[in-house]
């Protein structure tokens, strides 16, 4: 039950982190979120950020799994167990919709098909046509 507590807090806290993170690169961008983790990190700011994606795309799983594990062991140890499986899963199915929207990966509205095809540049262009009245026009403009 000790264990299904933490990780149900720790999930909290990764998904409020995701959620800061997400909005600052939403807002900012990437280049500038690294930016204002430079003061506070210095030259690893790149590392932490990636280390804190990896742990969060990591425990997407890990959280979910608990929350099976606490739904199971609800028989044997009440309603709190279930109740903190429950928001184990909804926090692993909120922390992997963040990162389906807000991470760049790619969803449902992403093109699907060939590429359309765009009109290449050739090495002659048309000649012009003598007497032509739009050429006319742009001359004596």
């Amino acid at each position: 039950m000790r264990a299904i507590k933490a990780l149900t807090a720790l999930a909290v806290l990764i998904f409020i982190g995701n959620a800061v993170l997400f909005y600052s690169v939403a807002t900012r961008g990437y280049g500038r979120t690294i930016d204002a983790l430079t003061p506070v990190f210095g030259s690893y700011d790149s590392l932490v950020l990636a280390l804190i994606a990896v742990a969060s795309l990591m425990s997407i799983p890990v959280t979910a799994l608990f929350g099976i594990i606490g739904i199971v062991l609800a028989k044997r140890f009440g309603r709190s167990a279930l109740a903190l499986g429950l928001l184990c899963c909804v926090l692993s199915a909120g922390i992997f919709v963040l990162w389906k929207e807000y991470s760049g990966a790619p969803g449902p509205t992403a093109p699907s098909g060939p590429a359309p095809v765009t009109r290449q540049a050739t090495p002659n262009p048309p000649s012009r046509r003598a007497g032509d009245p739009s050429l006319d026009r742009r001359r004596n403009q």
